[in-house]
Parts: C-alpha cells; sequence; structure tokens
C-alpha cells in the first residue's frame, strides 16, 4: 500500500476530518441529513443513547415496508422518542433524527 495512503488510514483525525467534509457536502447538496449517527450526535446524543434510538426505531417501523411509508407517523415517533430520552424535548431536532432515520435507515431496508 501506497505509504501516505496508509498514514491516511491510520490517521483517526485525518479519517474523521474526511468524514465530516463529505457529510457537510451531502447535507449541501441533497438538503438533508445524511446520517442518522451525525443527525443525533449534532441534536445532543452520545452513542449510547443513538444506538437504544436505533434499535427502537426499528423495532416500531419493523412491520412497515419501505414501499408503505405513508403509514409511518411522524408524529408518533416524535412523542415516544420523548418518552424514550426525556432530555431530548425540542421537537424540531427530534424531527431531524427522525427524518434522517427515514431517509438513511428505514427508506434503505428493502433496497
Amino acid at each position: 500500500m501506497d505509504p501516505m495512503i496508509e498514514k491516511m488510514f491510520n490517521d483517526n483525525l485525518l479519517n474523521f476530518k474526511i468524514i465530516v467534509e463529505l457529510v457537510d457536502y451531502l447535507r449541501v447538496k441533497h438538503g438533508e441529513e445524511p446520517s442518522f449517527t451525525f443527525a443525533c450526535f449534532k441534536n445532543g446524543l452520545n452513542i449510547e443513547q443513538t444506538e437504544d434510538l436505533l434499535m427502537f426505531y426499528s423495532d416500531i417501523t419493523d412491520e412497515i415496508a419501505a414501499e408503505d411509508i405513508h403509514l409511518l407517523d411522524r408524529n408518533l415517533l416524535i412523542e415516544k422518542t420523548k418518552e424514550k430520552i426525556p432530555n431530548l424535548i425540542d421537537d424540531n431536532k427530534i424531527g431531524e433524527i427522525v427524518e434522517s432515520y427515514i431517509n438513511c435507515c428505514f427508506l434503505l431496508k428493502d433496497k
């Protein structure tokens, strides 16, 4: 492997910087959050809360196929999120996380 590429692979700070740049590019290009994890972190959740929320949303939406997205009640997900993570109370922040889950996880589950 090229030594420069190997250095890049082994440099976690550089890798994170590259990932952040890609996420920012995709956010600007498409007007939506391209990463569920980044949406959670950006809105104040830690890694444990993010993983719990992903499993929580997955359990709620497990029976719904991607083509039946109209059956998904975003307001219910927002209210259930407030119950699951009581310190997250801002509907706009929760809405961003819910939309990110739908775009990044839910709609891709049947692909």
